[in-house]
């Protein structure tokens, strides 16, 4: 699994929940590293925020998205309306 996400507390709460259900996670803080990342490893499964610095989710998964139609992704959203 690759898990995309600049927020760190959410980042460090995310990877500690996947440690213990899936056997091999990668991290990256931005979708810049992350492309880099699924470029390296090709992960099974990405799960990431949709707003990011550097290059922002949708830029990253529409790259991967030319390097794997099939990609297996889940995206995270901390928007809010109040």
């Amino acid at each position: 699994v690759l898990f995309v996400d600049n927020c760190l507390t959410t980042k460090e709460l995310i990877t500690k929940l996947l440690k213990k259900e899936v056997e091999e996670l990668i991290t990256a803080s931005n979708g810049k590293k992350g492309l880099e990342l699924f470029k390296k490893f090709l992960p099974d499964i990405i799960i990431t925020d949709i707003s990011m610095q550097t290059i922002d989710s949708l830029q990253m998964l529409e790259e991967i998205k030319r390097i794997n139609n099939e990609q297996l992704i889940i995206i995270l959203s901390e928007f809010t309306n109040i």
